[in-house]
């Protein structure tokens, strides 16, 4: 599997197709402009990988001796000669595939960035993301393992783009994608948790990650100041230990401002890299955004989307 991972990567659509600059006038409410940047730098096709339907399907795969499954969303426009972007996408402890789907929206933002989108079913509803969570980390289900499986799979049916590889999550799931960029970085390129801090030590990613990190101040099943029933570090401390791991250098600037939620990020880190925390005075544990119970000042989806979007690794 590493060396089919290693070919499509290389063979397949390592190279973007085309540029693509964040536009300022399209950015969400409350959002400052990203800088300027090229994500994609030269044009590239892939040959071969079959037509895909917009839309979402249930598929299976074999991985750590076990059937999983997982839903596969193609997005509006999909071109199969054309690299896409990719997004594994967690659901929380208890939650499903099709919940985080439904609850996050991220449907509208993908389609608007040709985003591919994966949300695979954890392990009797959990998933192992080092000292949390349910049945997945008590039998030491190989989370991790799944993920290179289905890059491996996805990778020979569709045309992907290996630099722009995203991990995000809610809660438990959030922790699963801290994991993915400790221990998957040659392949995960950015992460995005929400209501979810660094959970697995130690972490010590081959590459810098790009991270953007969304927590409630008033979080009490993941507490914003670290601790609670997972043990888990605070928000704070995950932000700055992710701007330490990538390299980054300065001070934070605001990036978002709306009503009672706020971003601070370092956007000079190696790599090309950004780490950004963004703080909801409210909304508790759920996924912020206008789909949500929790905060609505600002869209977890739409800020995540753009992020990572526009951190691509070189």
């Amino acid at each position: 599997m590493t060396l089919r991972l290693g070919l499509w990567l290389l063979l397949g659509c390592t190279a973007p197709n085309e540029a693509f600059r964040p536009d300022p006038q399209a950015a969400p409410d409350g959002m400052l402009p990203l800088p300027d940047v090229a994500v994609d730098q030269a044009p590239a096709r892939c040959v071969g990988r079959p037509a895909w339907p917009p839309g979402t399907t249930t598929r299976t795969l074999a991985s750590g001796g076990r059937m999983r499954s997982y839903l596969l969303r193609v997005p509006q426009g999909y071109d199969p000669s054309r690299p896409a972007p990719l997004l594994f996408l967690f659901h929380g402890f208890g939650s499903s595939a099709a919940a985080i789907l439904t609850y996050s929206a991220i449907g509208t933002h993908a389609d608007r960035v040709g985003l591919v989108v994966v949300a695979p079913e954890g392990v009797f509803a959990s998933w192992n993301a080092g000292r949390c969570c349910g049945i997945a980390q008590q039998q030491g289900i190989d989370d991790v393992g799944l993920v290179r499986d289905l890059l491996g799979v996805l990778g020979a049916e569709l045309c992907l783009d290996g630099s722009r590889i995203f991990a995000a999550g809610h809660s438990n799931g959030g922790f699963l994608a801290h994991r993915l960029a400790c221990e998957l970085s040659e392949h995960i390129v950015g992460i995005a948790p929400v209501a979810a801090s660094l959970n697995i030590t130690p972490c010590t990613p081959a590459r810098p990650v790009s991270v953007l990190h969304v927590h409630a101040r008033d979080d009490r099943i993941v507490p914003y100041e670290g601790g609670g029933l997972t043990g888990t570090e605070g928000a704070v401390q995950s932000f700055t230990g992710w701007a330490q791991r990538s390299g980054c250098t300065g001070m934070p600037v605001e990036t978002y401002s709306k009503g009672r939620a706020s971003c601070q990020g370092y956007l000079t880190c190696r790599q090309g890299t950004a780490v950004v925390l963004c703080t909801t005075e409210d909304g508790g544990h759920d996924w912020p955004g206008p789909a949500s119970r929790g905060s609505r000042d600002i869209d977890a989806s739409a800020e995540m989307v753009q992020f990572l979007i526009a951190h691509p690794r070189p």
